[in-house]
């Protein structure tokens, strides 16, 4: 059960990751021919903007939906915890207990570390937005 949770994550992981890619380097593509003389299809600061405001609702999405896999791992993790009480063996306990507090405190989850990604697009889509605004009002 929780191996497919974790590649339902993973799987999640990587379409978020794929479109974010994507919609930055289109932006930057077009947005790109929009201030050269190269002819070609160009996006206005305008469709600069409403692209960054997409992008950052998609971050803050992927950013939900990893914490709601971090809550729903932990919760299946707390329940073999308390299964393990009963066994003479409590083998997932000790395992965090020594990442936690052993010689490995210094630990930091997957997730901890997963959840940066969208926040970095987001900050990514963020400095778009500024950006297509500040040519929106005539900034060059």
């Amino acid at each position: 059960m929780a191996d497919r949770i974790s590649t339902r994550r993973l799987g999640t992981n990587k379409f978020f990751l794929g479109i974010a890619s994507a919609i930055v380097a289109f932006t930057a593509l077009f947005a790109a021919s929009a201030d050269s003389n190269v002819g070609g299809p160009a996006i206005q600061p305008l469709g600069v903007l409403a692209i960054a405001l997409v992008g950052m609702v998609m971050s803050a999405l992927w950013f939900q939906m990893l914490n709601s896999f971090s809550t729903l791992n932990s919760a299946k993790y707390q329940v073999i915890v308390g299964l393990e009480k009963d066994l003479p063996a409590s083998i997932f306990a000790q395992e965090w207990e020594l990442l936690s507090y052993g010689v490995t405190s210094g630990y930091r989850t997957l997730t901890s570390i997963e959840m940066r990604v969208p926040v970095v697009f987001g900050f990514l889509y963020l400095v778009m937005a500024g950006i297509a605004v500040g040519r929106l009002g005539g900034w060059r």
